[in-house]
């Protein structure tokens, strides 16, 4: 069978904009001379010369590019860092607000509107199956699923001390597209958690194996078919007779464990469908979702704090993963949010402009300091 790629996109949400000092170069002045010049006699001896002196210049031009490069540190710092941590006028401007928001400095590229650091939304995403992060879903939802009826898919989130009950719904309404080399083409639309009801989406269980969101021609999708944690499910349709919506034998096809509640992989049993982790993004000042850390006045005034939530609660600001990845010169980790204060990471605001990982060379970054609502934000730093 063709090999058959998830139009789940991937994006390295990080500052591409490279900070350069290009010392400006002096450049020697002609000197004449009232000395005359010994006039050659014979043209092949010119050309000796202006040879052997051509060889002499390459040598030491040679020479010279071997020593800067082996001491390219040195140079770089004497004459400015090209990616420097803390880069002031655009992504990495933070203001601490009276009422605990954090606006970003430079506002919005698309209006007036005061962005301000929130939690972004909650994936449907793979987990090991009796993860605490597993859905959990009513088991007369999966019946009725089994037996050819619609449903939407409840289940019951715990946040902080309280129970909700949440929806898996869509992150946006208007479908993507995705192409691939091999001719196929996907629409797509991310999934998300949702409280609201009206917001859910409404699913048949279609052949036994893929689950079809009603009157969208969408089935859910595991990105790229990679049956690994945390991989995130989303909403896949065919755009092309290449890039059938209805694709077996991999990760379209879904089973429902009415045991236990759970729905799992059928590539892959021990995965079943969970919470993903939010990213932090940028959101208009007022939102809900906006975030205000507990200590936020020690925070304003230069104390490093744990980053713990108290809006929203029961939440803490953590790293999705350990260490760091390279992009274009920049390291970079990527953020996520925790429940409860679980991998809570250290903040402090220095200079009243930059947030900083203590000890980490890193600060709050917005993706490609491109200023719009649900951006992303993460950690970079330079190399410098």
């Amino acid at each position: 069978m063709a090999t058959v790629y998830s139009a789940v996109p991937v994006s390295a949400p990080i500052d591409t904009t490279k900070y350069g000092y290009d010392p400006e170069k002096q450049q020697d002045k002609p000197t004449t001379s009232t000395t005359p010049q010994p006039q050659s006699r014979s043209g092949n001896g010119v050309l000796k010369y202006t040879l052997l002196t051509a060889a002499a210049c390459l040598s030491l031009v040679a020479a010279g590019v071997t020593v800067v490069w082996k001491h390219w540190d040195e140079v770089e710092e004497a004459f400015g860092c090209s990616y420097p941590t803390k880069a002031g006028g655009g992504g990495r401007d933070w203001i601490v607000n009276k009422d605990g928001t954090i606006s970003a400095k430079h506002g919005s590229d698309v209006g007036d509107e005061d962005l301000v650091l929130g939690v972004g939304d909650f994936p449907m995403v793979l987990v090991k199956k009796g993860d605490k992060r597993q859905f959990v879903f009513n088991s007369e939802d999966l019946e009725a699923l089994e037996n050819g009826e619609t449903r939407s898919l409840s289940y019951t989130n715990k946040v902080g001390d309280e129970e909700e009950v949440a929806f898996i719904g869509k992150m946006y309404t208007t479908e993507r597209y995705a192409d691939f080399p091999n001719g196929q083409k996907w629409r797509y639309i991310e999934s998300a958690k949702t409280i609201d009801k009206e917001k859910a989406v409404n699913v048949q269980y279609v052949n036994n194996q893929f689950i079809s969101l009603v009157n969208d021609d969408l089935v859910f999708d595991i990105a790229y078919w990679k049956y690994a944690e945390n991989v995130p499910v989303n909403f896949v349709g065919g755009a092309n007779d290449e890039s059938p919506t209805m694709l077996e034998g991999g990760g379209r096809d879904f089973t429902l464990n009415l045991e236990d509640g759970t729905i799992a992989s059928s590539m892959n049993p021990d995965l079943v469908l969970g919470e993903g982790r939010p990213t932090m993004v940028l959101v208009k000042r007022g939102d809900p979702n906006q975030i205000i850390f507990e200590k936020s006045n020690e925070f304003a005034q230069g104390n490093v704090i744990p980053a713990i939530l108290s809006s929203p609660p029961g939440l803490s600001l953590g790293r999705k993963y350990a260490g760091e990845k390279i992009y274009e010169g920049w390291r970079y980790s990527e953020s996520a949010f925790y429940y409860n204060d679980e991998k809570a990471i250290d903040l402090q605001y220095e200079d009243g402009n930059f947030i900083l990982l203590p000890g980490e060379d890193l600060v709050f970054d917005v993706s490609f300091w491109k200023m719009y609502e649900g951006n992303t934000v993460n950690f970079v730093g330079g190399k410098c």
